[in-house]
């Protein structure tokens, strides 16, 4: 938390949630979901045509996959989240320890495996994201 009570990776400005041209929750998932979809494919098509050291940001690959599994309703396992950062093992293991930190994403046990831990967004940062994503969308018309 920073001096105002906001998460670190919070900007400390109001929520808004609800202010998605009049698109209801789960039409903003769709939105998010596939603006996600879209941005961390063109990050793994980018890194066929430049040096992908250039642009290495584990952390918001991270996100944008998780974002785009929660919102289809598919469990991320852990080894598929650092698959997912685009980075080596212990760096994308370092960004998930990290983003777990700010409390921006959590571990899940899996229900009938309880050896197997899931890694999920916390609402706050679903709804960051989706604003994020939903004012990104927004720039294109």
């Amino acid at each position: 938390m920073d001096d105002a009570g906001f998460p670190i990776w919070s900007s400390g400005q109001p929520d808004r949630a609800g202010d998605f041209d009049g698109l209801e929750r789960s039409e903003r998932k769709v939105h998010s979901s596939s603006v996600a979809t879209g941005l961390y494919q063109l990050r793994r098509r980018r890194e066929r045509l430049f040096a992908s050291h250039l642009f290495a940001e584990p952390s918001w690959d991270l996100l944008l996959d998780l974002l785009a599994a929660e919102e289809r309703g598919k469990p991320v396992s852990i080894t598929s989240a650092l698959i997912a950062a685009s980075a080596p093992t212990t760096t994308a293991l370092r960004c998930l320890k990290e983003l777990e930190a700010q409390g921006v994403v959590f571990r899940e046990r899996d229900p009938s495996d309880g050896r197997r831990f899931y890694v999920r967004l916390s609402d706050e940062a679903i709804s960051a994201l989706e604003t994020l994503l939903d004012d990104f969308r927004g720039c294109f018309g």
